[in-house]
């Protein structure tokens, strides 16, 4: 009995990943690595298959300078979009070479839309407002509405290049989307701890929402219906990892109140 117990210890952080995270069974967690390879390979050509009967999604994700994690960001949903709309801000970077490798290398499992928007744009937070005033072409919401513009499928989903989708919450996507809701919101874990809102993340294109500057950042605007009479799914665990300030690690020289300028200069 004792036995048992440290082994159920021992598995605590394991089963609360799996809980919560992961769609990997019992059976599949204890297998050689190779069988659990196989198991995975074969849960993502279900989620394939699966996303092909489904109502469509197309991601898109607005980015500048977003080399560091945008592959991973990308596999991390391929198995619930069949599109991925790149909308590139003047990235430095070679994250466009990133892409475009990544495009061809899923050539017949998602479509890629790679685009460019030439503005510079204004950073969000504290100051945003102001800012706007001497940029107005710098809009996130421009940006923003141009850019979810380019999507082509029925639903569309707000995403970013330093996220990585949980396995449970494709799963949890694809299980809600089957319903035809108006949306569907979640929120993220992020690897330093800040707290993060629950977002409208996908919704169908035909409820009519824009984006609108807000004091601090771009706002979601409900055009047609209210946003009270929306058909709303949540998940109400965190449904990625949102990992951007890992790569401030390169900046540790910087000073601490120009980091978001060096990233993206």
């Amino acid at each position: 009995m004792l036995s048992k117990i440290k082994n159920i210890i021992s598995n605590v952080p394991v089963n609360i990943y799996r809980k919560y995270f992961s769609n990997t069974t019992n059976e599949s967690m204890y297998k050689d690595r190779l069988d659990f390879d196989a198991d995975i390979h074969q849960q993502l050509v279900e989620q394939h298959n699966k996303r092909e009967i489904l109502p469509k999604i197309s991601a898109v994700i607005r980015v500048k300078n977003g080399s560091e994690y945008i592959e991973a960001s990308i596999l991390s949903i391929v198995p619930i979009v069949s599109e991925v709309v790149i909308v590139d801000n003047n990235s430095t970077d070679n994250t466009i070479e990133i892409v475009e490798k990544l495009a061809n290398e899923l050539k017949g499992i998602c479509d890629f839309n790679i685009s460019s928007y030439d503005s510079i744009i204004e950073f969000a937070g504290k100051g945003y407002s102001e800012r706007l005033k001497n940029n107005p072409n710098g809009s996130l919401a421009k940006f923003y509405n141009y850019s979810f513009s380019l999507a082509k499928h029925e639903y569309v989903m707000k995403w970013d290049a330093h996220a990585i989708m949980f396995d449970k919450a494709n799963h949890e996507i694809q299980n809600k989307i089957k319903n035809k809701p108006d949306a569907i919101s979640f929120r993220a874990l992020e690897f330093y701890g800040k707290s993060m809102n629950e977002e409208l993340r996908i919704y169908n294109k035909d409820i009519g929402i824009d984006y609108i500057d807000g004091d601090d950042y771009e706002l979601l605007s409900f055009n047609k219906i209210g946003q009270e009479s929306l058909r709303v799914k949540k998940i109400k665990i965190p449904a990625y990892y949102h990992i951007k300030r890992l790569s401030y690690n390169k900046l540790l020289r910087v000073n601490n109140n120009n980091i978001i300028e060096e990233k993206y200069k």
